[in-house]
């Protein structure tokens, strides 16, 4: 049984229902993996739902102070996308889509406090997680650039004091 702020989608959805396997999905360091080029993806699953059709679909779930503006995808659009390629690398059929499910307190009254949730399905992709590794692991193995005035991770590091970019050849 899906849970109640979720119930609009019963007619699409399940809850994943082998709470074993869950259970270790949702501990980063027994959780789902898969390696892309030699790099180690590891994540730490919420929850999953799977569509009549036997296909995988990660939940996950987020907390705000109000509520949500938007989806949020520009903020967890790459988490569902590797939640997909983790689910589909270890022989889980996925659906395309993930759920994100909103929780923010309202005023609370005698000491209670109250939430509401709203939950936003959004469409993810493997392929696109797969892109992104393989972009963020060409970058890494680029030499560091030379510190910059323009550079904000430098200008941060110079206000602090102590810092990779102050100890590169070029002093800003």
């Amino acid at each position: 049984t899906l849970p109640i702020e979720l119930l609009a989608l019963q007619e699409k959805y399940k809850l994943f229902s082998d709470i074993t396997i869950l259970n270790k999905w949702r501990n980063w360091r027994s959780g789902l993996t898969c390696t892309v080029e030699e790099v180690k993806l590891i994540g730490a699953l919420d929850d999953c739902l799977v569509t009549k059709e036997k296909k995988y679909s990660p939940l996950d779930y987020k907390t705000k102070g109000s509520i949500p503006k938007d989806d949020g995808s520009q903020y967890y659009q790459t988490q569902l996308d590797c939640y997909q390629l983790m689910l589909r690398e270890n022989g889980y059929p996925v659906s395309g889509s993930g759920v994100l499910v909103y929780y923010w307190p309202v005023v609370a009254r005698s000491g209670y406090i109250s939430f509401l949730s709203k939950y936003f399905e959004i469409p993810c992709s493997a392929d696109a997680a797969i892109g992104k590794i393989k972009l963020a692991k060409e970058i890494l193995s680029k030499d560091m650039p030379e510190a910059s005035a323009e550079c904000e991770y430098c200008r941060y590091e110079r206000e602090k004091g102590d810092s990779a970019c102050l100890n590169r050849s070029q002093k800003v």
